[in-house]
């Protein structure tokens, strides 16, 4: 479980909603880390691919903007705090074809931030956030950790990148051959030690 004032956010990157499997197996996961209740963030709703208008509205000081990039900027930043505000972030993460789905993606391009989420320094690349994270996969036919899956190798670098520990991965894979591993997640999902994790 988490700390009592810990906060935890969803994130669901399925374009299958509620019916999505990696969806459903994520909301259990949050739920058991945070009975109380969790904030939530449906990628597939209101962001867009960035463009050379985002990377003009984020790249360029606040007192500069205008008003279209404010406009853009500010959609921005409000996903970075989001993110900033959790202890704990829980991502479903649907496999298409090997890898995220797009608008996973474009939420993860809104929130890798150089000098906002991470930093270079001397020694390489620094995360400036601090937290957990879970990721619950699901997929028809890639395993998951394969040298095929370039969806959950992704997301970790991902949230490695900007400072967050992966705190466990649970994986409803290859259920197109293998039926039964989305009962074996969901098992798992509810007993996994969460607090050792």
């Amino acid at each position: 479980m988490t700390a009592p004032n810990d906060k935890v956010l969803l994130v669901t990157g399925s374009i299958r909603g509620e019916d999505s499997t990696s969806t459903a197996l994520a909301r259990r996961i949050a739920e058991r880390l945070a009975p109380e209740g969790f904030a939530t963030r449906d990628v597939t709703r209101g962001i867009d691919m960035i463009d050379a208008a985002f990377l003009g509205a984020t790249f360029t000081p606040p007192e500069g903007r205008t008003p279209e990039q404010a406009q853009i900027a500010a959609f921005a930043d409000s996903l970075v705090e989001e993110v900033k505000g959790a202890d704990t972030l829980v991502i479903a993460l649907p496999v298409y074809n090997f890898g995220p789905s797009a608008q996973l993606k474009a939420w993860a391009d809104h929130i890798c931030r150089a000098g906002v989420t991470f930093r270079y320094t001397e020694s390489g690349p620094e995360g400036l956030l601090k937290g957990r994270a879970y990721i619950a996969v699901a997929s028809g036919g890639t395993r998951a950790g394969s040298e095929i899956d370039f969806a959950s190798t992704w997301l970790k670098q991902v949230l490695g990148f900007i400072g967050f520990e992966i705190a466990g991965v649970i994986a409803a894979d290859q259920q197109s051959t293998a039926p039964g591993s989305e009962k074996e997640a969901f098992a798992l999902a509810e007993t996994m030690d969460l607090a050792a994790a």
